[in-house]
């Protein structure tokens, strides 16, 4: 895990329901769920609440250390995302999830 000790300085650490997932944050609303596959990183969730956080920062954030580490973003259906800030905070834009909770984008 500690390649994402990063983490713990945007969200702390939280109780899991499992050993193998490690929440940083508020499953309830914003937070990273890192799960794990004998001993290994298997997956990690970015989960944000659009109406309570600066989710752009988190966002840049996300990309500067997935860029430094060689990670691979994948969209809703598992397919490669490029890692690029601009082509994420697009997606997300465009996204349901964002639409549907507001009405206005506040750059």
């Amino acid at each position: 895990m500690e390649d994402f000790e990063w983490v713990k300085n945007i969200f702390l650490e939280s109780s899991s329901w499992s050993s193998s997932v490690k929440i940083f944050g508020d499953i309830e609303s914003h937070c990273v769920q890192v799960h794990l596959e004998k001993g290994f990183i298997f997956n990690i969730l970015l989960r944000i609440d659009f109406t309570q956080i600066d989710w752009r920062e988190i966002i840049s954030v996300f990309v500067t250390n997935a860029q430094m580490r060689g990670l691979m973003f994948t969209d809703l259906d598992g397919l490669p995302v490029k890692i690029d800030e601009e082509i994420i905070i697009s997606l997300v834009q465009e996204s349901n999830q964002y639409t549907s909770h507001l009405l206005t984008d506040t750059k």
